[in-house]
């Protein structure tokens, strides 16, 4: 399956180029993670995508994230815009395309 966005520069206020940080994991990198995600400021310009390697089941991990720091996590859905100040978790047996 895949998640596919679309950037859109106005939500980057004209920026042609966002800023995009991809992160991938095992499944012993959660805690990582969160401290990861929570040193990112409030007001940060940009979008984060986590990728964390894990079977097929149910996936709580923006809960977890956002739980973690300022930035909001959500799983994508098809279509999505990429906004800043969001962070992507990609949910399980799923692969993701930005363009």
């Amino acid at each position: 399956m895949y998640a596919v966005f679309r950037t859109a520069t106005k939500h980057f206020n004209g920026v042609s180029d966002p800023r995009i940080i991809v992160i991938g994991a095992s499944a012993g990198g959660v805690e990582a993670l969160r401290r990861l995600v929570g040193a990112f400021p409030e007001n940060f310009d940009g979008s984060l995508f986590v990728v964390l390697h894990i079977d097929n089941a149910e996936s709580r991990l923006p809960e977890v994230l956002s739980a973690a720091g300022s930035l909001p996590a959500v799983h994508p859905s098809d279509g999505q815009h990429i906004e800043k100040g969001l962070i992507y978790v990609v949910p399980p047996d799923h692969h993701l395309l930005a363009f």
